[in-house]
């Protein structure tokens, strides 16, 4: 079920959740890796994913906006995130369900990205 939110607000809520994985994802990366060349390099993208990550928080966040931690379903191969938003007093409540898969590949889009940007993609 979604809330009646713009569809700016969805967007910035669907790049949260891709961040945090990415960033998850590039912090085991960072710890496993020996090369320091190529841990200088994760490192600057592991940088310029943190401060994407803090933009869109603060968008959030000024928007009211908070998204919850995820939700597996029983069979594994869905994820739901809640989220809420604080208009007038009340709440507008929702929840976003992914596919376990979509959401890898969302992460494997993001990180080419970045990738191809040697971390300066915006």
């Amino acid at each position: 079920m979604k809330a009646r939110l713009s569809n700016e607000l969805h967007n910035a809520i669907h790049e949260k959740i891709v961040l945090d994985l990415t960033i998850h994802y590039l912090n085991g990366k960072i710890e496993k890796e020996q090369d320091s060349k190529e841990l200088e390099f994760l490192n600057k993208i592991f940088y310029r994913v943190s401060q994407d990550r803090r933009n869109n928080s603060v968008f959030l966040k000024d928007n009211g906006i908070k998204v919850f931690e995820p939700v597996p379903d029983d069979d594994g191969l869905f994820i739901a995130y809640t989220y809420s938003q604080s208009i007038n007093g009340g709440f507008k409540e929702g929840q976003s369900r992914y596919w376990r898969a979509a959401l890898k590949n969302h992460l494997r889009n993001k990180l080419e990205d970045y990738y191809r940007g040697n971390g300066e993609v915006h």
